[in-house]
């Protein structure tokens, strides 16, 4: 980074990037002390977005951690600072997130992750509970651990995936991995007692044969 030069990267640690949805030359890059930076691939230059922390436009310092395009090309920004969205307009993105209503349910603002599934659900990993969000009826559902195998077993989410069936895997902090089926609205999770090397899951990959590969 150059403090000099405003489209030179925030920072150089770098805590996620996505592919911007709504330009195939852009890359979005969640960086320390809270910035977004939009990256240009043909000029190689970035433009800098401040990430909102509270309801007045005060400006964060949180990593930015978790990044996901919903079906309509909003951004939507997880941080400890909590939800905040990002919509392009005209062409071009403004120079402050927005903050998220949703806030106001979340029982956690420690994001971890945030994933768009093919039914456009927004799902939400915190330190404390896993959230589904029905981006079309607007309609917030939580799911904390319980007492059997077919609940969370942590409700510190590491990582959300979904399968080529459609259902959601979520990797937990010392709870293994839960698959929800979106059927019957039920989890199914391994441990180590199933298999699992460790019950700290922070990554999952489904390849071509549906196997799963985990990282612990």
């Amino acid at each position: 980074p150059d403090p000099a030069y405003a489209t030179s990267i925030s920072s150089n640690l770098v805590k996620i990037l996505v592919k911007d949805k709504n330009d195939a030359n852009n890359l979005v890059i969640g960086t320390h002390r809270g910035m977004i930076n939009i990256l240009n691939t043909s000029t190689g230059k970035f433009q800098r977005i401040e990430n909102v922390k509270d309801d007045k436009g005060g400006i964060g310092t949180a990593e930015i951690v978790a990044l996901a395009y919903d079906i309509n090309g909003m951004l939507w920004i997880g941080s400890q600072n909590g939800l905040t969205t990002l919509q392009r307009k005209g062409g071009s993105y403004p120079s402050q997130t927005n903050r998220s209503l949703l806030n106001t349910l979340l029982k956690n603002k420690n994001i971890n992750n945030l994933f768009v599934d093919t039914k456009n659900n927004l799902w939400i990993g915190t330190a404390i509970g896993l959230y589904r969000y029905d981006l079309s009826k607007k309609k917030l559902t939580s799911f904390n651990k319980g007492n059997t195998n077919q609940h969370l077993q942590s409700d510190y989410i590491n990582c959300i995936v979904e399968n080529a069936e459609g259902d959601l895997l979520i990797g937990t902090n010392s709870g293994g991995l839960s698959i929800y089926n979106v059927s019957n609205n039920l989890f199914n999770t391994y441990r180590e007692a199933d298999g699992l090397i460790n019950d700290n899951v922070l990554g999952i990959v489904e390849d071509g044969s549906k196997n799963l590969w985990i990282s612990t």
